[in-house]
């Protein structure tokens, strides 16, 4: 799991952030658009608002949840979510 984690890692530097979340969190909608992303890429790249500090784990947690993904790095304001 760790090798594939890294290389999911390697590809992320590579993308854009797919969605932008701010201080009202992630909704349905959001977490729809990602299913379908996820389904179609395998890889997302999603960036925090900067006003979001502690809860940037339990946001990733909460979207790797709902969306059935992996979280492969939190990285500053950005999370990658992966499925295999």
């Amino acid at each position: 799991m760790d090798e594939l984690k890294f290389q999911v890692k390697a590809k992320a530097n590579k993308l854009e952030p797919f969605l932008l979340i701010g201080k009202n969190k992630v909704n349905e909608k959001q977490i729809a658009m990602l299913e379908k992303k996820l389904e179609k890429e395998k890889i997302v790249k999603i960036k925090l608002q900067k006003s979001i500090k502690e809860e940037k784990q339990a946001i990733a947690k909460e979207i790797a949840e709902k969306t059935h993904s992996v979280i492969a790095e939190i990285k500053g304001n950005t999370i990658v979510l992966f499925r295999s």
